[in-house]
């Protein structure tokens, strides 16, 4: 059910996606990526996530070359961020930080005027998106 319920957001948003009969049944929604796309593998569980958590995900689109999403619309790029040396909990660099709020997150200066920069854990949408695609070139 949810994977016809995500087939008529796509529809009326004209967002493309494929489905594959063989040689299992596998749904997958277009999402753009500069001049290519990935393609998001989706299963019921998947779908009913989305649904709950990510019914906006026609708004988001992949940047190429990088672990991250962009969405005009909502006016955002979220990207996962990896230091040098290795793992750094996010938590840690919290505690590290005296600005950190209740939420988990801080800003940090921008030397664009208007522009915001977070640092906090990453969205439902952001976590759907990385956990599911299947990347395609066209």
């Amino acid at each position: 059910m949810s994977i016809e319920a995500l087939k008529e957001i796509c529809d009326q948003n004209d967002v493309k996606y494929s489905t594959e009969e063989e040689p299992r049944r596998r749904f997958h929604i277009h999402i753009p990526k500069a001049r290519n796309i990935s393609r998001l593998a989706v299963n019921e569980e998947a779908s009913g996530l989305l649904m709950e958590h990510a019914s906006d995900f026609y708004k988001y689109k992949f940047v190429e070359g990088y672990e991250a999403i962009w969405s005009a619309e909502e006016g955002t790029l979220e990207c996962e961020i990896q230091l040098p040396h290795g793992r750094f909990p996010l938590q840690r660099l919290l505690r590290q930080n005296s600005e950190a709020n209740d939420n988990a997150s801080f800003t940090i200066p921008s030397f664009q005027v208007g522009v915001e920069i977070e640092i906090s854990k990453g969205t439902n949408v952001f976590a759907l998106f990385t956990r599911n695609t299947a990347k395609l070139a066209q």
